[in-house]
């Protein structure tokens, strides 16, 4: 069953193609999105705290950069060159602002939060550092929807390469990027590592 699941899924180049663009990306961002939260729950003190916040922040900008591209798709003649552009984004901006990280820190955290509940500062300093990151990893899904998978009567069908890897992806970055990476590298080596994983 799963073999034969596995069969349909990469019968042309394309699917394969799909599969693991989205793999790797699914991969490379989990594990920054992993890091993040580490960071953030060492400038807010609570690890469940910082894992929403990061996770909702993430979901949030994601979402408005997935429907911008979406408006801007039919537009454009070189699909493909913008998804790889929108990945370059990513890439470049969530190394920028990791290592502005301690200036966004004075900037938004100077004063303490004595409060049992987020300050604004707070989720305003979460947004600053992940936000624009995250609003380009948004983008790429419709992209590369629309670059690779050019039957649009087909995108629905051949929805499951690229979701499947992104979501395999995904699940590799939290455990090999998030745990066991930054044992053997550090996590800022890691961080450094996977953002160039991007670009």
């Amino acid at each position: 069953g799963v073999h034969l699941s596995l069969m349909s899924l990469f019968k042309d180049g394309k699917d394969r193609s799909i599969f693991f663009i989205y793999l790797f990306s699914g991969f490379f961002f989990l594990s920054l999105e992993t890091i993040w939260i580490r960071t953030v729950g060492l400038q807010i003190g609570s690890t469940v705290v910082s894992a929403s916040l990061v996770i909702a922040i993430y979901f949030l900008c994601a979402a408005v950069g997935n429907i911008v591209a979406s408006r801007i798709l039919p537009r454009l003649s070189r699909v493909f060159r913008w998804y790889g552009s929108l990945e370059i984004l990513c890439g470049i901006f969530a190394l920028t602002l990791f290592v502005l990280n301690p200036w966004l820190v004075k900037v938004f955290l100077s004063e303490p939060n004595t409060t049992y509940f987020l300050s604004i500062s707070e989720l305003l300093y979460v947004l600053a550092l992940i936000g624009l990151p995250s609003f380009f990893s948004g983008a790429t899904f419709p992209s590369i929807f629309h670059a690779l998978i050019e039957n649009k009567n087909k995108r629905t069908q051949k929805g499951a390469s690229p979701y499947g890897g992104n979501l395999w992806g995904a699940a590799l970055g939290v455990i090999l990027g998030g745990i066991y990476i930054p044992q053997i590298i550090g996590y800022d080596d890691t961080f450094i590592l996977c953002s160039l994983g991007l670009v």
